[in-house]
C-alpha cells in the first residue's frame, strides 16, 4: 500500500504547511520569517505563471501584483509541502512506521 503511505505523508505536510503559513502570517507578520516562507515560489511563479491562462487572472482582479502575488503563495504551499511530504515519508520508512 505505497500509495496510501504517499497520500498520508501528503495529507500530513500539507496540513503541517497551512498550520505553520497561518502561525508566521499572523504572529511574525514583518520578519524574514515571511520572506523564507514566500521565497520558493517567487521563482516558480515568475517561470510557471506564464502557462497560467489569462482567464484565470480574470477572477483575481486586475493582471497586476495581486494576481503575481496568489501565484507566489500557491506555489510557495506546493513547493513545502512537497518537501515535508518527502521528509515525512523518508523518515517514517527509517523509522520503520510505514505500511508495507
Amino acid at each position: 500500500m505505497r500509495f496510501r503511505s504517499v497520500f498520508h505523508s501528503i495529507l500530513v505536510a500539507a496540513i503541517t504547511v497551512v498550520t505553520v503559513g497561518a502561525v508566521v502570517f499572523v504572529v511574525l507578520p514583518r520578519t524574514s520569517a515571511v520572506t523564507v516562507l514566500m521565497a520558493p515560489g517567487i521563482p516558480l511563479a515568475g517561470a510557471l505563471g506564464r502557462f497560467v491562462p489569462s482567464s484565470f487572472f480574470s477572477l483575481i482582479g486586475e493582471n497586476g501584483p495581486r494576481a503575481f502575488l496568489f501565484l507566489v503563495c500557491v506555489f510557495a504551499f506546493f513547493f513545502w509541502t512537497a518537501l515535508v511530504a518527502a521528509l515525512y515519508f523518508f523518515w517514517r520508512r527509517l523509522r520503520g512506521t510505514h505500511a508495507a
